[in-house]
């Protein structure tokens, strides 16, 4: 039987041979994740280790050494990116490896395959990480797949361990650790400063940039004491552009400010809740910094509903910062208008564009900044909260308005992005009134489908049967999109569609449309058990709750999509100075009362909201993320 099987693998290595008629490369490169890993080039083509390992087992019948010689062909055909004639040779020896040495080169070679396919196997990966030995010569070429199936984990301490042990260079080794450093939270870049001697100098860097950020003059003193004590470090000779532009960056300084305000027509009430969230801001800042109205800087409000975007333009010439416009069509026509020199926080986004016409943002004008409430954030969010979970099957009910459908379209794409293809896409339910409400929950519950069959079997033994509906057992999580009231009617449904047999509860998430300030007691009892991101400003318990009493007294009429427009022109007057150091800073952050604010490369300023959860008729309010 042996005999047999060994005359089969010197067919089948022969078979292998003349399939094969790649040239053999110089070098090749295996690219994961903005990791590159360098490749050693075979010192012969795979034909000559096929042939050689039929020599030996011919001379001395030493099954050991043959294998040796055929898993370095296996070896160049992956090197070769023939890796199809690489794994046959692999599974064919695989019966056959007892050896530690040939076992652990075997699963390497598998896994560097592997690491060619897209999308990546990565649960294979790590089965064939669990076969692999680090003591056998190999461990620099274990740690690089090692690295990248932890940073797909987003096991941040752990891959950029193994980018170190790893036989990636430099300075793309330490490039990627830091990149790994800035999604570390301050408790955890603290823990490894204390913990990871080999990893604390780019913690305490990242720390240093997070502590210090908003603060150029001591940032400046504490990157110089660093690169002091680390005159010799990697990080040190290769040190991140963002921390030197920080440190050497100054304060936006703004004497005179023009807000654009739609404060007149169809967005009057809009505009002038925005108004007032400035003008407090402006007020507590001087009252913070105990100034004088006539040292304070200068504010002046232009209605942009009744002028162009020229006139405005015009208007803006004697100020050194603008805030606004609100609407996206005026935001449109005022960048192509507007001098690239002139710093703007807009309070919208630009529409997004075909990736061949987006402009690179190290060639976009540095002083343009874009502040808004888009509803597709919080669906970001949710979905990066639900995927975090371990969640895996989804009902994502929405109602069929503009926004909701935008929400459930960045929702779903995030959701194929940090999920992967291969996962549960979400069953999606869209409504339009109370009646097709009803309906699209049953359905994509698989309740309807339920009371149907039960009555198909009533009708067959002609009588009644006293059975529950049953829902689907696989679903994990419901997320929904829709107004507090279209919520509170669609919670209770859940409950009652959901039945008892799974013997599990199934956590339902929302967004802040959701939420009002002005539930009642009973209104907050039908949404039990809810989860929603809101700003931190709308919920209990918020750090301005004396400012939110006395706009509460000032404008009793203001409903909640006035009192967030007040907490943007709030965060948007309070954020300006440090636009600036937020932008080339992107892990650094700033608390406001529209959520805990950061700036991203583009100039986008991204909102992290905290949760409430919803028990009985209370709010409790859930950490940000």
């Amino acid at each position: 039987m042996l005999k047999t099987r060994l005359f089969s693998l010197a067919i089948l290595t022969t078979l292998i041979v003349g399939c094969s008629t790649a040239p053999r490369p110089t070098q090749t490169k295996a690219v994961s994740n903005n990791v590159v890993e360098k490749q050693a080039t075979p010192s012969y083509d795979p034909e000559h280790y096929i042939e050689q390992g039929q020599r030996a087992y011919t001379r001395s019948g030493d099954i050991s050494l043959r294998n040796q010689w055929l898993l370095k062909a296996a070896e160049a055909f992956r090197i070769q990116q023939q890796c199809q004639q690489s794994q046959k040779v692999i599974h064919l020896l695989q019966p056959e490896l007892s050896d530690n040495i040939q076992t652990t080169q075997a699963n390497l070679i598998l896994a560097e395959c592997l690491m060619q396919d897209t999308p990546r196997d990565f649960d294979e990966l790590e089965h064939l990480l669990g076969g692999m030995s680090m003591s056998v010569g190999y461990d620099k070429r274990i740690e690089y797949i090692n690295a990248v199936v932890m940073e797909e984990k987003q096991s941040w301490i752990p891959a950029s361990k193994a980018i170190l042990s790893s036989s990636i260079d430099e300075p793309i080794a330490t490039d990627k650790v830091w990149e790994m450093m800035q999604s570390l939270n301050i408790q955890d870049l603290e823990r490894v400063v204390s913990t990871e001697p080999v990893l604390a100098p780019w913690a305490q860097l990242a720390l240093i940039g997070r502590q210090y950020g908003l603060d150029p003059d001591t940032l400046s003193m504490a990157v110089q004491e660093w690169r002091f004590r680390f005159a010799n470090h990697p990080l040190n000779q290769n040190f991140p552009a963002e921390i030197q532009l920080a440190a050497s960056s100054s304060l936006l300084s703004a004497d005179r400010i023009a807000v654009l305000l739609p404060l007149t027509g169809r967005l009057a009430s809009q505009g002038l809740a925005i108004k007032q969230g400035v003008l407090a801001a402006y007020f507590d800042a001087l009252k913070n910094l105990q100034q004088d109205v006539e040292e304070s800087p200068q504010i002046q409000f232009i209605d942009s509903a009744l002028h162009p975007a020229g006139t405005l333009v015009e208007m803006t010439n004697d100020y050194d910062f603008v805030i606004g416009p609100l609407l996206k069509d005026t935001l449109s026509e005022l960048l192509v208008l507007l001098p690239a020199d002139k710093p703007l926080l807009a309070l919208n986004r630009q529409d997004s564009k075909n990736p061949s016409e987006i402009i690179p943002a190290s060639d976009m004008p540095q002083n343009r900044f874009y502040f808004a409430l888009a509803p597709e954030d919080e669906a970001i969010q949710l979905a990066r909260k639900v995927h975090d979970q371990g969640l895996e099957n989804l009902v994502l009910v929405a109602d069929d308005s503009n926004a909701t459908r935008r929400m459930a379209e960045a929702f779903t794409r995030e959701w194929r992005n940090i999920a992967g293809e291969k996962s549960n896409p979400p069953t999606l339910a869209v409504f339009s009134d109370s009646k097709t409400l009803t309906s699209s929950v049953t359905e994509a519950l698989d309740v309807a489908q339920s009371k149907t069959r039960i009555k198909q079997i009533e009708n067959l033994v002609n009588q009644e049967l006293h059975a529950l509906p049953r829902n689907r057992r696989d679903v994990d999580a419901l997320v929904i999109f829709a107004s507090a009231g279209q919520t509170e009617l669609i919670n209770p449904l859940i409950e009652a569609s959901l039945s008892p047999f799974g013997g599990k509860s199934v956590p339902v998430f929302a967004s802040s449309r959701s939420y009002s300030q002005n539930l009642s007691n009973n209104s907050l009892r039908d949404l039990r058990n809810l989860t929603f991101t809101d700003m931190p400003w709308m919920l209990p318990q918020s750090p301005w709750t004396d400012l939110s009493e006395q706009t509460k007294r000032l404008w009793p009429q203001q409903n909640d999509q006035l009192r967030r427009l007040f907490a943007l022109g709030y965060d948007s007057y309070s954020i300006a100075p440090w636009l600036r150091q937020l932008h080339s800073l992107p892990a650094l952050s700033k608390s406001g009362l529209t959520g805990r604010l950061s700036v991203l490369e583009d100039g986008t300023v991204l909102r992290n909201l905290p949760y409430g959860h919803i028990t009985n008729d209370k709010v409790t309010v859930i950490a940000m993320d």
